[in-house]
């Protein structure tokens, strides 16, 4: 191996492994971004339920139906 190959190949290493921890970043990011949306969707139902009993029916097939 030339002096050039090796040099070549550690800047390909270098290259992935920065390529790497871009990617896990972002999948952190995006895990806590869904978490966050399915915590929110969680808190916004059970606002929504804490009306009277017609209200909630009402609610619940809101929901349901996808309205």
């Amino acid at each position: 191996m030339g002096t050039t190959t090796k040099f070549r190949f550690v800047c390909k290493m270098l290259w992935e492994l920065s390529q790497i921890k871009i990617l896990q970043t972002n999948s952190k990011i995006v895990e806590l971004i869904l978490l966050e949306k399915s915590f929110s969707t969680e808190l916004m139902l059970k606002w929504d339920l804490n009306f009277d009993d017609s209200s909630k029916t009402k609610v619940l097939c809101k929901n349901w139906i996808g309205q």
